[in-house]
């Protein structure tokens, strides 16, 4: 890397040593990122990588070369081998102006059609953004270089995102399309689904409910597309606590969920009329209950994992068979 000249403004160029290459920060509010580049340059320093050349710093090409010199850094076994990372910031390549993307891989370049203001995207306009991951759009409004307000963002595979963007992350009322067919139109908080919404999936299945941090969690509502049917509680995607699992043959079960399953107190009503309420474990029958069948027969007592008498007396099995119960 060939010498540099002096830092003039020391409020806005950061001068990394040896090299020496300058980078421009047009951002005050940045204080704490040109902290990790301090620290950065400092392991440079103390490292083989310091020797390294990591080309000219234009300033045309002043995030690409950052980019470079971190990315050699990773490479410096003296160190050993660092994970791959992305800059929340990044200058586009066909201004010097800043775009917050959090997440975004270090190979990123980004394009900005629009006004610049103090350093910093800033109004209307769209942002192109492309890597070894793919490419990706985003129209909109954008504050201080951070999407803000309502946008439409294309992601590399396909998925689409329409809705409010708070501080450039997805925030408020907004729909998300994959590229699979699955969709989501509801409420999102700092870029996860979150609040109430409603997912349907590419198969024709539905659920409408609770979100949290993007999990079914909560009070909610889910169709499959086989016609089965499920309203109650959620925790992490899973039904889990009290709820109603109707299947699309008339079956039907109320009660306590874990996990997914029939777990616990529960009542099951089927379509030709036998009953069973009592104890469950995992989807049958377990501990007291009562069955009464459809012919008036009525069975009380112990059940284990849906079975239900002894061995040449009477039994009765629910959820399970006759060889599994030893019948």
């Amino acid at each position: 890397m060939r010498p540099r000249g002096p830092c003039r403004d020391p409020a806005r160029l950061l001068t990394l040593r040896p090299g020496c290459c300058s980078v421009r920060l047009d951002t005050r509010e940045a204080a704490m990122k040109r902290l990790m580049l301090a620290l950065a340059v400092a392991v440079l320093m103390a490292s083989p990588a310091a020797a390294m050349d990591c080309g000219d710093s234009g300033e045309a090409g002043t995030q690409a070369w950052l980019d470079s010199c971190l990315l050699a850094l990773a490479d410096d076994s003296a160190f050993g081998p660092m994970k791959p990372f992305g800059l929340d910031w990044i200058v586009a390549d066909n201004q010097l102006c800043q775009l917050f993307f959090p997440g975004l891989p270090a190979d990123s370049t980004v394009s900005w059609t629009g006004e610049c203001v103090d350093g910093k995207a800033h109004g209307e306009g769209r942002i192109d953004a492309r890597g070894s991951w793919g490419y990706g759009t985003s129209v909109g409004t954008v504050r201080e270089g951070r999407r803000h307000g309502r946008g439409v963002t294309t992601y590399a595979d396909g998925s689409r995102y329409e809705g409010d963007f708070v501080d450039g992350k997805e925030h408020g009322r907004g729909a998300m399309t994959w590229a699979n067919g699955n969709r989501y139109e509801g409420d999102f908080v700092d870029g996860e689904r979150a609040g109430r919404g409603v997912f349907t999936w590419a198969d024709g299945g539905r659920y409408e409910g609770d979100f949290v941090d993007g999990e079914r969690t909560g009070h909610g509502a889910i169709t499959w597309a086989n016609g089965n049917r499920y309203e109650g509680d959620f925790v992490d995607g899973k039904q889990h606590g009290q709820g109603v699992f109707s299947w699309a043959n008339g079956d039907r079960h109320e009660g306590n969920f874990v996990d997914g399953d029939r777990h616990g107190q529960g009542a099951f009503t089927g379509a030709n009329g036998d009953y069973y309420e009592g104890g469950y474990a995992r989807n049958r029958p377990h501990g007291y209950g009562t069955y009464i069948s459809t012919s008036g027969k009525r069975y009380d007592g112990q059940w284990r994992n849906g079975c239900f008498g002894e061995r040449g007396g009477t039994w009765v099995t629910i959820g399970a068979s006759r060889e599994e119960c030893g019948f």
